[in-house]
């Protein structure tokens, strides 16, 4: 599977990855992954606290690259 192009699904303040679940049935025949993750403090990951964007935007620079 090509990865140049991917679909990086970034959940709300009270969500999880899991919400992303929906959007598998448009990508994937077309051929585009998706990726979903859960920031820190949410779902099934590690930290405490949600900073509404302060610190989640480190959790996706760290995706990215």
């Amino acid at each position: 599977m090509d990865y140049s192009n991917c679909v990086i699904y970034l959940h709300g303040n009270s969500g999880n990855k899991i919400s992303g679940k929906t959007l598998i049935q448009y990508l994937l025949p077309e051929g585009i992954p998706l990726l979903t993750f859960d920031f820190a403090g949410s779902g099934c990951s590690d930290g405490k606290y949600v900073t509404l964007g302060f610190n989640e935007s480190n959790d996706l620079i760290e995706i990215i690259e």
